[in-house]
């Protein structure tokens, strides 16, 4: 709102402390600064109120556009707490929204932190560390990542603070799976069921648990604990915690034999994610898994059956011939996404599924520079099932 000129003294008074039931609010209905005026005073607060959430309802945009105004006027002001509430906001949301170079977020991310831990109050410092942690995951950056969930593990069993122990586990197990270390990830998500208090913590560990079932080979009980979750989630009003159980929930449908369905499912996903929220490294998401389906049809990697052929036969009598144009028009896509770190996971994906398919047209050069880009990619992030077949698919080059 505005203020004005002619106002000659400026009060900035302290938010009230997170109440029990804002400790326990699900991590994607985390506060969201306020900045009102009222009389002569400016107060700069937070609220964990789920139906107020930016986040929580998939409305970015606007929630990052408030951030940055409540940091702005929190640094003007000089308020430590509502600078570290702002700047914890505006790392959650750059995540989704106008992601920040990473040699900028490093240094913000480090300031950020430093101004949680001046305040000392452990709601703060461990929502910091998860939006932190969180940015370096969706970059792919599953080193910087488990440092700093790491970091919240230490201080939840030095504080004895379940909340921040229930999020560093899902935050691990998050990290396992972009690591492909899938037993590792369904640990954690078991571990995260086990510890965590906040039921938003639980859903997102079961979420791990789903994913985690699901490329295990472990398909039917994958899909039934991510179905659960999603109609926990919804039933909560939890919409970005929905969100993320689509692309997983789209895969299930392709592996399922629902080809049609699946493909058009992640394709309306991917819409969705740009039109409506913005959200592009969630679309891009969406787009490397119909990548990998198309990629599969095109290759004929895996032997379909007699009943997935006749349920989906105009589909993929339309679907067969196009299909290694399609997947390669999805990666080229996704591999310009400047938020995926080109040192990380994500970008190591990408280039491992373009060296496969220019290795199925017998385009060996680009299928070489796309490998070894992968390796070195998944070998700075240790990733070493990722390096496993990756040298397996360049041995047969």
């Amino acid at each position: 709102m505005h203020m004005s000129c002619q106002r000659k003294k400026v009060l900035a008074k302290q938010p009230p402390e997170p109440s029990a039931s804002e400790r326990s609010t699900p991590a994607d209905a985390l506060d969201v600064s306020l900045v009102t005026t009222r009389g002569t005073g400016v107060r700069l607060g937070h609220r964990a109120d789920n139906d107020h959430s930016w986040r929580g309802h998939c409305r970015f945009r606007e929630g990052r556009q408030i951030e940055d105004k409540a940091l702005a006027m929190a640094e003007r002001l000089g308020d430590g707490r509502s600078k570290a509430h702002a700047r914890a906001g505006v790392i959650m949301l750059s995540i989704y929204v106008d992601p920040m170079p990473l040699v900028e977020f490093d240094r913000f991310a480090q300031r950020a932190f430093r101004e949680a831990e001046e305040g000392d109050d452990t709601y703060i410092i461990g929502r910091m560390i998860m939006a932190i942690t969180m940015n370096y995951m969706n970059r792919g950056l599953i080193i910087e990542g488990r440092q700093w969930a790491l970091r919240l593990m230490e201080l939840a069993r030095g504080r004895q603070d379940r909340r921040s122990l229930g999020m560093a586990l899902w935050l691990l197990g998050w990290l396992d799976i972009l690591a492909e270390d899938y037993g590792s990830a369904l640990r954690h998500g078991e571990q995260c069921m086990e510890t965590a208090l906040a039921p938003f913590d639980r859903q997102i560990g079961a979420n791990v648990i789903g994913i985690s079932q699901m490329l295990l080979g472990r398909l039917a009980e994958g899909i039934e604990t991510i179905e659960q979750h999603r109609r926990q989630a919804t039933a909560q009003g939890w919409l970005f915690a929905a969100l993320g159980t689509e692309a997983p929930l789209g895969v299930a449908m392709l592996l399922r034999g629902d080809l049609k369905k699946g493909a058009r499912f992640l394709e309306a996903v991917i819409e969705r994610c740009e039109s409506e929220y913005g959200y592009q490294a969630y679309a891009d998401w969406a787009r490397i898994f119909l990548a990998e389906f198309y990629l599969a049809l095109a290759q004929g990697a895996k032997k379909t059956s007699l009943r997935t052929v006749l349920k989906n036969f105009l589909f993929l009598a339309k679907a067969k011939p196009l299909a290694a144009r399609k997947a390669e028009s999805l990666l080229q896509v996704a591999i310009r996404n400047r938020q995926f770190s080109d040192r990380g996971t994500i970008r190591a994906r990408i280039d491992y599924d373009l060296g496969v398919l220019y290795k199925g047209l017998g385009r060996l050069d680009l299928a070489r520079k796309h490998l070894c880009d992968s390796r070195a990619a998944a070998v700075a992030q240790e990733a070493t099932a990722i390096v496993a077949r990756i040298d397996a698919a360049m041995s047969a080059l």
